[in-house]
């Protein structure tokens, strides 16, 4: 083969490595754009899909060589040529492993979107192995899981809360009742009707718990969040049971004279003690109500604190006023003043509760403190002392810190609170609701610009949103973070929706998601910009090998 067949041959090689180069590398963008566009439309349903492979186009599906360009001279090479050849095929080689990898942009599956989340929930959910039991083709089994799931949905329904707790209400009225009609007849007999009123409200409460059992079982009846009410009500309808058959048994003439009967009658009449504590359980329907009584329950432990404190200052107290006292009636006996002082101070069971009585309003000090008088006024200003020391200070910090306890304890309720967050929420849609009429003036169900700015410029309306912690410097702004879907209107839904999520000062999920946000912003970004420098470096290669084989050509040429 000549020289000029040989440079001809490399010029026309040369050329088709450039066009597939720039063919390539369009093919390169075009697949990382359809890579993300299919990222974007499955979503994390990549991660477990095989690789996705776009095939080449044909202008690049096979790569030329330069034995390619010799085969259609049908010319064997000399020595000189085979030497060019195997300098091609380093060329072509040096050019394969420059090629830019198939990149997988994997940041996308990690966006966040609502929708990907849903499918990842999905496909994790259906992964996982179900944890039911297999249905047992039993008519029998299926008919019971259906009457307990009935149970259960009538257990928990409101009306099944309501009606009972009418019944527990009525019933501790009906106790007083019978209480009453006892201590004025004298006697542990009722009259019949009474007695099946009482029958009636057993049978009510043992049908509730039976009713409650059936629908949770066993297990969550007993040890569920609430079992230490399913015991107190298991025992209280027991009780209430047994003393029902009582009744009956003394109802014979024979067994009615028995003391033992009527000791276990006594004893059993003093459980309807327990009965009236369910009332505690009406409480929940009451919001106030129970504010108060689990204000009180959260200050049992305050109190018990406190009362120990008290019970010890009036402790040392009584010992040393006990002690003076004994001391002087042993110096000076059948002194006058004796009946006083042992009526006050004679004991230290006595002084302690005359001691209480003095700082809690049973007793007038004074006259405890005359009785000292007779023995010296030193005991007369320490006694006072101890009025003071208790009433100013004990006392009044006790309170403070009762009043603290109850405080935190109602704000610890979380049904409260939420009870609490309900109606303030709805207070609120009213007030906003009100200012969006006053804004309508013209009644359309909807507010313009022209309607916004006319209306901003109210003092009335100012204030409005001043109260509701919606502050903004200009109607425009505040129009703009209103109007959701962007149509320049406002309607009813998109005011109070708009609303409630400006009011007050950013709390800090909405920080925290801007923050979220920005960072997956940054990563992208990152991404990107190490993309493009992969691919322009790999531009840079390819022009350099290119300039290389083009020297190497001038060299074989000279």
């Amino acid at each position: 083969m000549d020289q000029e067949s040989l440079v001809s041959v490399l010029d026309g090689l040369l050329s088709k490595h450039h066009q597939r180069l720039l063919l390539q590398l369009e093919h390169i963008l075009d697949r990382r754009r359809q890579l993300n566009s299919v990222v974007s439309s499955q979503g994390t349903d990549l991660l477990a899909a095989p690789p996705l492979v776009i095939p080449l186009p044909p202008e690049i599906e096979k790569e030329p060589t330069f034995q390619s360009g010799l085969a259609e001279r049908q010319e064997r090479p000399s020595l000189g040529e085979s030497e060019m050849v195997s300098r091609m095929q380093t060329l072509a080689s040096l050019h394969s492993t420059n090629m830019p990898p198939v990149i997988r942009d994997t940041s996308l599956d990690r966006s966040g979107s609502y929708e990907l989340a849903k499918q990842a929930s999905k496909r994790i959910r259906d992964s996982l192995p179900s944890s039911e039991a297999p249905e047992l083709p039993s008519i029998g089994v299926s008919c019971l899981r259906r009457s307990q799931a009935s149970l259960l949905e009538l257990v928990n329904s409101l009306k099944f809360e309501t009606f009972f707790a009418a019944v527990i209400a009525t019933n501790s009225v009906f106790i007083g009742i019978t209480i009453q009609w006892e201590s004025s007849q004298r006697t542990l007999k009722v009259p019949s009707a009474m007695f099946f009123v009482q029958l009636a409200y057993t049978m009510i409460f043992l049908l509730e718990v039976l009713l409650k059992v059936l629908a949770l079982g066993l297990r969550d009846f007993f040890c569920s969040a609430n079992w230490g009410w399913h015991w107190f009500d298991v025992f209280v309808v027991a009780s209430a049971v047994f003393e029902c058959i009582v009744e009956v048994v003394t109802q014979d003439p024979q067994l009615s004279g028995s003391s033992s009967n009527l000791r276990i009658l006594r004893v059993l009449r003093m459980t309807r003690l327990t009965r009236i504590f369910r009332v505690i359980r009406v409480v929940r329907f009451f919001r106030s109500l129970r504010t108060l009584v689990f204000s009180i329950a959260n200050t049992l432990k305050s109190l018990f604190w406190a009362m120990l404190l008290l019970a010890l200052i009036m402790y040392v107290f009584a010992i040393l006023f006990t002690d003076i006292v004994n001391s002087y009636m042993l110096e000076n006996e059948g002194v006058e003043s004796a009946g006083e002082l042992e009526k006050y101070f004679g004991t230290l069971h006595i002084s302690v509760h005359t001691l209480f009585m003095s700082i809690s309003g049973g007793l007038t000090w004074k006259d405890a403190s005359g009785a000292l008088a007779e023995i010296s006024w030193l005991w007369v200003y320490v006694f006072t002392s101890y009025i003071a020391f208790s009433c100013f200070a004990v006392l009044n910090v006790m309170t403070g810190v009762f009043c603290q306890s109850a405080i935190k304890g109602a704000e610890r309720d979380q049904e409260m609170v939420v009870q609490s967050l309900i109606m303030d929420k709805q207070q609120l849609k009213q007030s906003l609701t009100k200012l969006f009429q006053k804004m309508d003036d013209e009644g359309n169900g909807s507010l313009t610009l022209t309607h916004f700015e006319k209306h901003f410029q109210d003092e009335e309306v100012k204030v409005l949103f001043e109260a509701l912690e919606l502050g903004a410097t200009d109607a425009w702004t505040l129009f703009l973070s209103l109007d959701h879907n962007e149509d320049y209107l406002i309607l009813p839904e998109e005011f109070l929706e708009g609303c409630l999520q400006l009011r007050g000062t950013a709390k800090a999920i909405d920080v925290f998601m801007l923050r979220r946000q920005i960072n997956k912003l940054i990563m992208h970004m990152t991404e990107t910009a190490l993309t493009q420098q992969h691919l322009v470096q790999t531009l840079a290669d390819m022009q350099s090998a290119e300039q290389q084989s083009s020297c190497q050509l001038d060299t074989g040429d000279s």
